[in-house]
């Protein structure tokens, strides 16, 4: 709903960060990413999004190849 500094992280369930898909400032808006996992392995991973250094969601990803 608003501009800042965005941040969206990818991490194991244990907790281990895999990989940072997006960092740097956005304007407020609709925002389409796309994500090339062929260096992943299949599994669930957690995906957190950060605005202004702030956590503002998480969510699970199921990685199926």
């Amino acid at each position: 709903p608003r501009s800042g500094q965005v941040r969206l992280e990818v991490y194991t369930v244990l907790g281990q960060l895999m990989a940072t898909l997006i960092d740097g400032a956005y304007a407020s808006g609709v925002h389409t990413l796309r994500f090339d996992a062929r260096g992943y392995a299949a599994g669930v991973y957690l995906v957190r999004l950060w605005l202004d250094q702030q956590p503002v969601g998480l969510t699970q990803l199921t990685l199926m190849k």
